[in-house]
């Protein structure tokens, strides 16, 4: 389960990437590589071609040399290399080295978008470190999607809607925007990272950029607690001493930009210092995140609370004042209750669900169409937030993001006309747009 909000209703969804492996028994230990090999038009007049290769076993060895034999011999250029790295190519053949690191993830650009040159072709990868290589990994080169950065986090980042100033707090991501970089902007024009939790373990000193609040964690009971959570976690970060946050801004691992949007959390602080649950936002969509407002003064706080005293809730982010639960999807419609283990306080909150249809081939004809949600579990007039979260796909009627209003009642709908641009995977994900967290 992803630690953000998901979309509910989405057109077909189709999986761009194979990972080929290898597995050498050597004298002492057993080698385990895995390699990939993705294309994607970076516009209509460049394309990229990434290049992965992670070191699996044993644990601790790094890959310090990678060479990649593809199925063209078009000129490429550097797009994206590790800090420290180099490549160069003959025909064929790219050879890249530098530093030893456990996962390296290159990218080469070329003009023009011959993708058929690439798309299911054969490549062949080879690591190595120090002077020894690794078998080659026969593999298939996969087509991603084209680049497009996203001016909006819904669906990608779930932060809580306050966090105490100075003080470290978890932001939830969803599971395919993990692996990059993650940069928050902070209204004195500086920034501060999101980063996996592993990544403050693993930190041997402070990096530039990176507040002391996280810095400090290491070692610590805190940290320990939330490493001992299931995977996947939350990322955590801090929020600034002065001041707040502007936008936040995702480069993937091939050093694209896919996440350049505002963001907001509200400063706040604690107001006690034991658990206690004190209110929260009125509705939450099943496969979504429900939003409480309370006291949780430590990190182990916003864990174990319940959904009607039977089902133990997952944080997907928190901070002191705040906690973003998901709801499980299955969820039945209707209002439930959330509480703290012991039963000292509790709220309730109302589970929605969303039944959506659309005609799909209208779409691929390039035909408008109408699109209708009916919201189930209330029959008040409810604003409902829409996102386009693929507007080069389909256009809909009011924007690629707005707010609209069902009708309430029994068959509590609103509808949408939907126009299909391009054929290919959609994704519209809703939510319950009213402001705060109660409290």
């Amino acid at each position: 389960m992803s630690h953000a909000a998901r979309s509910c209703w989405t057109g077909l969804f189709v999986a761009v990437l194979m990972a080929g492996f290898i597995v050498l028994e050597a004298r002492h230990a057993t080698v385990v590589t895995s390699a990939t090999a993705i294309v994607r038009e970076q516009s209509s007049s460049v394309t990229s071609i990434g290049i992965e290769a992670i070191q699996q076993l044993p644990t601790g060895r790094s890959i310090d040399q990678l060479i990649a034999t593809l199925p063209s011999d078009r000129p490429l250029t550097p797009g994206s290399l590790p800090d420290g790295w180099s490549a160069i190519q003959k025909g064929r053949q790219i050879t890249a080295s530098g530093p030893g690191q456990p996962e390296v993830d290159l990218r080469f650009d070329f003009k023009g978008n011959n993708l058929d040159d690439y798309v299911g072709k054969e490549a062949t990868i080879q690591s190595g470190f120090g002077k020894q290589l690794d078998d080659p990994i026969k593999i298939k080169i996969q087509l991603q999607p084209r680049v497009e950065v996203a001016p909006f986090i819904d669906g990608i980042l779930t932060p809580p809607v306050q966090a105490t100033p100075g003080q470290p707090f978890l932001i939830g991501i969803a599971d395919e925007y993990r692996r990059g970089t993650w940069q928050l902007g902070t209204t004195d024009g500086g920034y501060v990272p999101l980063l996996p939790q592993e990544a403050i373990r693993d930190m041997s000193m402070i990096k530039i950029g990176t507040p002391q609040a996280l810095y400090g964690m290491r070692g610590s009971e805190a940290l320990s607690g939330l490493l001992s959570r299931p995977a996947p976690r939350p990322f955590i970060t801090a929020y600034p001493a002065m001041g707040g946050f502007t936008r936040a801004r995702f480069t993937d691992r091939f050093g694209d930009l896919i996440v350049d949007a505002p963001f907001t959390v509200s400063p706040g602080s604690p107001q006690g210092t034991a658990r206690k649950l004190t209110g929260g936002a009125p509705f939450a969509f099943a496969g979504q995140a429900a939003c409480v407002s309370g006291v949780f003064p430590t990190f182990s706080d916003p864990y174990g609370l319940m959904l009607d005293g039977k089902t133990m809730l997952t944080p997907w982010g928190a901070s002191q004042t705040t906690v973003m639960l998901g709801i499980p999807d299955g969820t039945t419609p209707g209002p439930h209750t959330i509480s703290d283990p012991s039963g000292s306080s509790s709220i309730t909150v109302g589970i929605l669900t969303v039944e959506g249809s659309i005609d799909q081939n209208k779409l691929w004809k390039g035909e408008s169409t109408t699109m209708r949600l009916r919201v189930v579990g209330t029959d008040q007039k409810l604003p409902l937030g829409v996102l386009n979260q693929k507007p080069s796909i389909i256009d809909i009627d009011g924007g690629v993001k707005q707010t609209v209003v069902t009708a309430g009642g029994q068959n509590n709908i609103v509808t949408r006309g939907v126009k299909g641009i391009h054929r290919g995977d959609f994704s519209i994900l809703y939510s319950v747009s009213t402001a705060g967290c109660g409290g």
